[in-house]
């Protein structure tokens, strides 16, 4: 995040803004509310309760596949 301050201080401190200027600093500016968004959907608990059924199902998943491994280890034998 400090690069980006960074980003930010060069571009305002600049005596003429030329356009491009303009434009990186309004990309500095969305890239700064992204972040801020993503922060606070961390923190929502609908988004906590998506991540832990991700998990949850990324679980399941995984010992279905243990199961017909241990299944076809079983036929096997």
């Amino acid at each position: 995040m400090d690069r980006v301050e960074d980003i930010k201080k060069y571009f305002e401190h600049r005596q003429s803004f030329s356009e491009s200027a303009r434009k990186g600093l309004e990309l500095v500016q969305i890239i700064e509310e992204l972040h801020k968004t993503i922060r606070d959907l961390r923190k929502s608990t609908r988004f906590r309760v998506y991540e832990e059924n991700l998990a949850l199902v990324l679980e399941v998943q995984r010992l279905k596949v243990v199961e017909q491994a241990y299944e076809a280890l079983k036929r096997s034998l």
